[in-house]
């Protein structure tokens, strides 16, 4: 009793000295920071005297919990909940309170005195006291109060600036946040990161009072970090107003991607289809030179036929340079030719498929607008054959390959598994001649999402998951592993190589002149990994190179024109992971890293394949919304080096991730893998004909169902 009262007459005296003005008074500009220390004082007599009270019996000794019987643990996740507003004197009392104690926090911050831990930006470390962190990240709380604190002594932050990181971490001890078009985009990075939810929806304000000038940018940062509900209000302004933004300055800067979606939208408002066609043709203009290889592309979401024969003669043939292009002066002319038959009252006017209008602001030609059906054009599966591509350079050739290639898959998991079989020790091979598969050997031990490559007919097996045979009850799903194995194809037997430095699952393993190259990945504690090293077959040991540019995991890695793209994967923030968009691109001889044009939407675990001497980038998985559930995606892409742009490619028949693929001659073969459509691990295998555009049925599904499997080639080349 005598320690209860000691307590509250130190409570009384701390706010009789408020209220006879001992302590600096202070202003809270935003009380979501003061709520912690307000709340407490806010309380009635009774109700501090009865949490003062039941921590006296209910706790260890020298310490204090506002709930009766609960850990520091469960205190610390639920000690706002306790605390409410009473009489306006306290709060009013509190707030300056609150005030000074804030104002407090800031000078030590700013002296860098106390200040616990640090946030790591691009190798340089920013001070800061872990608590006041906390009290504005619920997610760094929740990560606070589930371990040792002191485990906590270091977080990293990418793709940001140190002058961004220290205006959110200056917010935390000031409430004080000051935004403009060229810091908004860093901070909004940092804040995501940090779980810092009031920065996040103080950028989201900021983004949303666009204008013409700015809506552009301001709708690829919403894309950039999935603010879905910015970027629909953003996209529709724009769609409303595209003939003033097309007449900006601003227009003529964006990028292919951006500019193809704007015009593939149907709710664009214009006042016919030509001033679509007028505004590509600004866009072209301002640099014919290197925009002039996208007039194919962007002349495809221009709909030819609904502009009038007159708007067509006066405006459209008379731009040469674009209709000079074998493939837009083939849309020219069956534009023409449906208009020619139309005029003759021809039936074969209606066998062209007549693409739906757009929204009309005032029909300059209201003959051109009656004469265009509203019929919705009928989509194909195939919306790219690259056989028809525009330059020569695009075009896939085939190589002429001997029966003998064939197609080995390695490991897999399939968790939806009820008999105990969940994790797959077998190697099976699939031979394209026959459709059949056959069991071609076991692993040494059971694992998924491991590497695996063929090398001078030695099939090396890196990394993955693995049972731990000691651990009888374990799954196995996290027991990530460093060691590495091969099997000689001729002999049939299996050796032991030199372990990884460092244990990895989810990484990305290619071949590159002679040498095994593994990148990325997470190690044995769930840490996202940037490293990069080479094992050196015939010395059998490893050495580290240059590392990728950003940790990440679930990426996919091919090497394309002796170069190594590593294309998406997922970055880990503190709210959750993020997929990405990032390709970037690692040269062996100047050992260096660039970045390439982003992929045209965030994902992971997506498959990639060279073939025919082009890149192709193969389903994966993404966030349909910002916080939603993970989605499997059906995207084929090619990657154009020539202009560093990507082309929709198809779709596969059915969405999915974490799959194989391999490719033998024209035809990719996409192997198992998981599927959210109807959250099925898959078995199926799809088969495409890349020089043909179209996929080949009745291929032989794998032997069992699997996600994290690997797939590669026993390739024997005809030289005929």
């Amino acid at each position: 009793m005598e320690q209860r009262d000691d307590t509250v007459l130190r409570e009384s005296h701390i706010i009789n000295g408020l209220k006879n003005g001992n302590v600096s008074h202070g202003f809270v500009r935003n009380s979501s920071n003061a709520a912690s220390f307000q709340k407490y004082a806010n309380l009635s007599r009774d109700q501090r005297d009865y949490s003062l009270r039941s921590s006296s019996s209910n706790t260890p000794s020298g310490s204090y919990s506002p709930f009766p019987g609960t850990s520091q643990q469960q205190q610390c996740k639920h000690d706002v909940d306790i605390l409410g507003g009473l009489s306006s004197y306290g709060k009013g009392v509190f707030s300056e309170h609150a005030a000074g104690v804030m104002r407090l926090l800031q000078g030590m911050w700013e002296t860098r005195h106390m200040c616990d831990m640090v946030i790591n930006v691009n190798g340089q470390a920013l001070p800061v006291h872990r608590l006041a962190l906390a009290a504005c990240s619920e997610t760094f709380k929740s990560k606070l109060c589930s371990q040792q604190p002191n485990d906590i002594k270091e977080l990293y932050v990418t793709d940001t600036t140190i002058e961004a990181t220290e205006l959110v971490l200056r917010y935390i001890y000031t409430l004080e946040l000051s935004l403009d078009e060229e810091i908004v985009d860093p901070v909004l990075s940092c804040a995501l990161q940090l779980g810092i939810s009031t920065v996040v929806e103080a950028c989201k304000s900021f983004l949303l009072h666009f204008t013409l000038d700015n809506a552009m940018r301001f709708i690829e940062l919403s894309e950039k970090y999935q603010l879905l509900d910015v970027l629909s209000q953003i996209h529709g302004f724009i769609c409303v107003h595209f003939q003033d933004i097309a007449s900006s300055s601003e227009f003529l800067e964006y990028d292919p991607d951006t500019l193809s979606r704007l015009l593939a939208d149907d709710s664009l408002v214009v006042s016919n289809e030509l001033d679509v066609f007028l505004a590509v043709q600004r866009w072209i203009e301002h640099n014919v030179e290197e925009r002039l290889v996208y007039a194919a592309d962007l002349m495809k979401l221009v709909r030819l036929v609904l502009i009038s024969p007159e708007d067509i003669a006066l405006h459209v043939e008379t731009c040469q340079y674009i209709f000079q292009i074998p493939e837009c002066h083939e849309m020219l002319y069956s534009a023409l030719r449906y208009h020619a038959l139309k005029y003759s009252n021809s039936y074969l006017a209606h066998t062209f498929e007549v693409p739906k209008l757009r929204r009309i602001k005032a029909a300059s030609n209201p003959q051109s607008v009656q004469s265009a059906s509203k019929q919705e054009n009928k989509s194909s599966n195939c919306a790219y054959d690259i056989s028809d591509a525009s330059s020569p350079k695009d075009k896939v050739t085939g190589q002429n390959l001997s029966p003998t290639s064939t197609i080995l898959t390695v490991g897999g998991l399939n968790p939806t598994e009820v008999c105990g079989n969940r994790i797959s020790r077998w190697i099976h091979e699939y031979d394209p001649i026959r459709n059949n598969w056959a069991t071609l050997t076991t692993l040494p031990d059971k694992r998924h999402h491991q590497g695996a490559i063929l090398l001078d007919m030695e099939l090396y097996i890196i990394g993955g998951s693995s049972v731990d045979k000691a651990d009888k009850g374990s799954t196995g799903y996290q027991n990530t592993t460093g060691t590495c194995y091969k099997f000689d194809l001729a002999s049939h037997t299996w050796s032991q190589v030199a372990s990884l430095s460092c244990k990895r699952v989810y990484h990305s393993v290619v071949t590159l002149e002679g040498h095994i190259i593994v990148l990325g990945g997470q190690d044995e504690h769930g840490r996202y990994l940037a490293s990069m090293e080479c094992l050196n077959p015939a010395a059998n040991s490893w050495k580290m190179l240059p590392p990728m540019p950003d940790a990440k995991t679930g990426a996919t890695a091919v090497v394309f024109q002796g170069q190594i793209f590593v294309i998406g994967g997922f970055r880990e923030t503190l709210m959750c992971k993020a997929p990405l968009t990032n390709v970037e691109c690692y040269d062996p001889k100047r050992r260096v890293w660039s970045a390439k044009r982003p992929y045209p939407m965030p994902c992971s675990h997506a498959c990639s394949v060279v073939t025919g001497g082009s890149l192709f980038v193969i389903g994966g998985a993404t966030f349909e919304q910002s916080g939603g559930p993970i989605s499997s995606m059906s995207s084929i892409y090619l990657y154009v080096p020539d202009s560093d742009r990507w082309r929709f490619f198809t779709n596969l028949h059915v969405p999915r991730h974490s799959a194989a693929a391999a490719s033998i001659g024209n035809y990719i073969y996409v192997m198992g893998g998981l599927s959210t459509t109807n959250n099925l691990v898959l078995s199926s295998v799809e088969c495409l004909d890349i020089a043909k555009g179209s996929w080949i049925t009745d291929i032989k599904d794998l032997p069992h169902p699997a996600l994290g499997l690997f797939a590669c080639v026993n390739l024997q080349i005809d030289e005929k």
